[in-house]
């Protein structure tokens, strides 16, 4: 081997060695809560009454599913641990403060201080922070630092311990309390009555650092986890320890709890939550974000609830889905996946990109195939040829050449093999043609139906016929001439196929299926008929189509627009995914040779990691009102909720709040009302978790609430009970006194005003009149004129910031829930404080007045240009990613060319919901992204993104 193929070998080796190096595991698929406080995150619990309780720095908050309610508990803060106790009741140990939340009448929680009852025990040394609380059947304990404090569950002080060495970790073997005991003769220790006894033998090598996590695998096996990082096994039948392998990553993890029979989990001090399996040694890494874990939790043994400054995380472990996204160079807009030997290929929006696929799925960042400049939508092996559908047309790869293969006005969706082997079905915009083995260049299309606007996607031989669906507007049968496709004909409604209405065509174990909404029918050669030989039409949506088919491994998967089913064999259709966690795209959704599910939940690509698992169910639903208060002009005040809420009759607004109690649900939920009292039927469904009461007659009032998520609908008959108690002056006999008296005043009043009305109406009804006309036009006028100087900037005469802040969230909160394409750019004047030091502050306004003109020539009416501030403007565009960029530089370039030698520098950011859950944290990477053209010279357009760290 010459010198030079050695050396290139080895280059190739490294950079194989940095990309593997640099590749960023994906992330696990985990339900989210954000936290809206931005405070420092310190603990965290998940209460009975599905209820998320976390503490910070300054406090206590509470998340009931709809909203977050602040506790206060200042004068406690910080709020170190947090318990929800066999009983439900909420613990919280705070700084020199403990102590227990009491649920009110009116749906409150406030804080219990037992501190108090400890003042003789504490006397002469602080308390400061309550670092753990642990819970056994008859008592609560509080480990401070040099203290430890017994209650019972009603809050009793049972009794009290001082340590000058500091305490460690407690925890319970069977119900008898562990301690450790840190200093000269330290170790664990056994609570034995009211005395702790010796020191464990072989846990004296626990003496000195602190332990953060402990975990009971068996009486002789007790997993020690010290703040250090180290990790060690304690048998104290034996009296020995033994250490397990220093891991580098064991000095990030932060805290610790034993999540089943051979697991340890850990949140970690850099975002990731980790792992470990305690037989092997294994160390499983998930990616969540990049702050401090302060706490986790472990809920029903199957998931893990984590939390940082700004979500609370909850995964089920095993974790079944990985998320492959934009950090791995994935582009969205997918269209189709396929493995193809070692290799992952995606097309879509971008045309093809690939990567390395092995065992544990995705393991190298994407690459772009320079294949076409256009978009992909499938790819297919057949032999040493790549066969892929392009925008226009059908490419062959063959040893990294590509050549087309059909016309470009072809325009390919989807292939499938024929049955006989000699080539492939084309689904295309234009119908479906056929590509046979053979001709020059090794290829050749043999027959095109040639029906443009008639997208097809599924084509089935079903015997002697011939079927292709369009997904949105019915099914179709192509005839055929020799083989050769030459037209499409509309299945009638007669064959058993609603004509131009949804409908989806596969094919398994060689019958022909067609699916639309709601239901299945097989063709049994004549027509398509009912059919659940399948047993899936109890199981399918009344909104859904299904697509099914069968992994090598034997499982059956069902693929639909509301949820994907599997079925083993031998077993029942379970669950896998629903729509209420994410978008599917079932016809993206990939099944690989080793029996593993892709799908696209839109800008990801999820990967299933092992054998299908069926989705646990969520949290019962707790339709509830959760807070009632009544609203005046000077205060505000809760009531009752027990039912035994009065009120007065009043102009006071009633608020009523409510939630369903579903925490960890992406999808948002709707809520309806309705008042017995006042009206019997429903208001329209809505977002809003409260309602406003205002002008009931007084009366006795039920209210009832319904709630919806998707297709899941619950209902609560008298949610809420309560009085609106009359006046004095509202009683009958009141009435009718007052009736007649009011009676008699008006008749005297109106003959009066009836006396001078009709003298004085004739002459000023003229005069009315040109007052009106002439006051209706200056109102107008004037309306007009103030409008616009309260939406445009004075100077630039484009949209101000006001107008720029609004329509950001009104888009910003529209690109969220309809997934619409938006933009962002920031755009700064380059050197313009030196022009303005250099020509003054008159000519700096010309300069500004000038480059806003140019610009919002160039946009031509296209999004909204702002002046943000100073030199600096925003513009917002409703557009891909792609399309925003080129807007940007068409606008630098004006600039450039059109204003006397000044340029601007630009930061595009473009709208990920996985990132920009605010507004906040758009600009913000526009405004980095600016940051960066300036910093590479200016005069030049930076994407957010291409340059942030993952």
């Amino acid at each position: 081997m010459s010198w030079k193929r050695w050396c290139a070998g080895i280059l190739i080796c490294l950079a194989e060695f940095a990309l593997a190096r640099d590749f960023v595991p994906p992330r696990p698929a985990a339900e989210t809560i954000p936290l809206p406080f931005g405070e420092q995150v310190m603990s965290l619990a998940i209460g009975h009454g599905n209820d998320v309780y976390v503490g910070t720095g300054t406090g206590l908050h509470r998340f009931d599913g709809s909203r977050w309610q602040s506790l206060g508990l200042a004068d406690a803060a910080p709020i170190r641990s947090l318990l929800i106790d066999q009983h439900g009741r909420v613990w919280v140990g705070g700084y020199d403060h403990f102590g227990y939340l009491e649920r009110l009448p009116n749906g409150q929680d406030r804080f219990v201080d037992l501190s108090s009852d400890f003042a003789d025990a504490i006397a002469k040394e602080r308390v400061a922070d309550i670092w753990e609380i642990v819970e056994s059947n008859d008592a609560i304990y509080l480990r401070a630092l040099k203290h430890l404090f017994k209650l019972d569950h009603q809050g009793h002080r049972l009794g009290t311990w001082f340590h000058p060495g500091r305490f460690g970790m407690p925890f319970l073997i069977g119900d008898q309390l562990w301690l450790q005991f840190r200093g000269d003769g330290g170790g664990f220790r056994p609570l034995e009555g009211d005395t702790f006894g010796p020191v464990m033998a072989g846990s004296e090598r626990y003496a000195t650092t602190l332990v953060q996590a402990i975990g009971e695998f068996a009486a002789d096996r007790y997993f020690v986890f010290e703040v250090n990082g180290q990790m060690s096994w304690l048998n104290p039948v034996l009296g020995q320890s033994e250490n397990l392998p220093m891991q580098p990553a064991f000095r990030s993890l932060v805290s610790g709890r034993q999540l089943d029979a051979s697991h340890m989990a850990f949140s970690g001090d850099d975002g990731v939550l980790r792992v470990l399996n305690v037989d092997t040694g294994e160390l499983n890494e998930l990616e969540l974000g990049s702050g401090y874990l302060p706490d986790l939790q472990i809920q029903d043994g199957q998931r893990i609830v984590v939390v940082d400054d700004s979500f609370v995380y909850r995964l089920t472990w095993p974790v079944q889905w990985r998320i492959v996204d934009a950090r791995h160079g994935l582009i969205s807009g997918q269209t189709s996946a396929v493995l193809i030997n070692d290799r992952l290929y995606i097309t879509g929006s971008s045309g093809a990109q690939s990567a390395r696929y092995g065992e544990h799925g995705v393991e190298s960042d994407f690459v772009d195939e320079d294949w076409t400049a256009g978009e992909g939508w499938a790819l297919i092996q057949d032999g040493q040829d790549l066969l892929f559908a392009e925008t226009f047309a059908v490419m062959r790869i063959r040893d990294g050449v590509v050549t087309p293969l059909t016309p470009n006005d072809l325009y390919p969706r989807s292939f499938v093999p024929t049955e006989d082997g000699t080539g492939y079905w084309i689904g295309s915009e234009h119908g479906v043609a056929r590509l046979n083995r053979g001709g020059p260049l090794g290829w050749q299309m043999h027959g095109f139906t040639n029906s443009p606007g008639v997208l097809l996607r599924r084509v089935s031989e079903c015997g002697s016929k011939l079927f292709a669906s369009n997904g949105r507007l019915g099914l179709y049968e192509v005839e055929l001439d020799e083989g050769r496709p030459v037209r499409l004909i509309e299945v009638p409604p007669d064959q058993g196929v609603p004509a131009k209405q949804p409908a989806l065509l596969f094919k398994f174990q060689g019958q022909c299926y067609v699916s639309t909404v709601g239901k299945l029918a097989r063709f049994d050669g004549q027509r398509f008929v009912p059919d659940d030989t399948l047993g899936l039409q109890n199981l399918i949506d009344r909104n859904e189509r299904i697509d099914v088919s069968a992994a090598a491994d034997g499982t059956w998967w069902s693929l639909g627009d509301e949820q994907i089913l599997f079925k083993k064999p031998g077993g029942e259709w379970e669950v896998l995914l629903r729509r209420s966690k994410g978008v599917i795209d079932y016809r993206a959704a990939t099944l690989l040779p080793d029996g593993r599910l892709l799908v696209v939940r839109g800008p990801e690509l999820w990967q299933m990691m092992g054998p299908p698992r069926a989705m646990l169910a969520t949290e019962p639903q707790s339709l509830r009102v959760t807070g009632f208060q009544q609203a005046g002009k000077k205060r505000s005040h809760d009531l009752p909720l027990d039912g035994t809420a009065t009120v007065r009759y009043g102009p006071d607004t009633l608020q009523v709040d409510f939630s369903d109690g579903l925490l960890f649900v992406t999808e948002p939920a709707e809520f309806s009302f309705r008042l017995s009292g006042a009206n019997a039927t429903w208001s329209p469904y809505s977002q809003l978790s409260a309602a406003n009461l205002s002008g009931l007659q007084p009366g006795h009032y039920q209210l009832d609430l319904r709630a919806r998520r998707g297709e899941r609908e619950t209902e609560r008959v008298n949610a809420l009970a309560f009085e609106v108690a009359p006046r004095w002056y509202q009683s009958n006999g009141s009435r009718m006194v007052g009736l007649i008296a009011g009676i008699a005043l008006l008749w005297l009043l109106i003959a009066l005003w009836y006396r001078g009305h009709v003298r004085r109406l004739t002459e000023s009804n003229a005069a009315l009149d040109r007052l009106v006309n002439e006051r209706t036009a200056m109102w107008q006028q004037a309306n007009q004129e103030l409008k616009m100087q309260a939406d445009r900037d004075g100077l630039t005469g484009v949209a101000n910031r006001r107008v720029f802040d609004r329509e950001l969230d009104e888009r910003l909160l529209l690109a969220r829930r309809d997934g619409a394409p938006f933009a962002l750019l920031m755009i700064d004047v380059d050197h313009f404080k030196k022009f303005n030091d250099e020509y003054g502050h008159l000519r700096g306004d010309e300069v500004l007045r000038q480059v806003a003109d140019l610009m919002r020539q160039a946009l031509a009416g296209q999004g909204l240009l702002a002046r943000y501030g100073g030199e600096e403007f925003a513009v917002l565009l409703f557009d891909e990613c792609a399309q925003a960029r080129a807007t940007g530089e068409h606008l630098r370039e004006t600039v450039q060319h059109g204003a006397y030698g000044i340029t601007v520098s630009i930061g595009l950011a473009c709208f990920d919901p996985a990132r920009h859950v605010r507004p906040d944290q758009l600009i913000d990477a526009a405004d980095h992204a600016l940051y960066q053209a300036k910093s590479q010279g200016r005069n030049c357009l930076v994407v957010a993104g291409l340059l942030d760290p993952p």
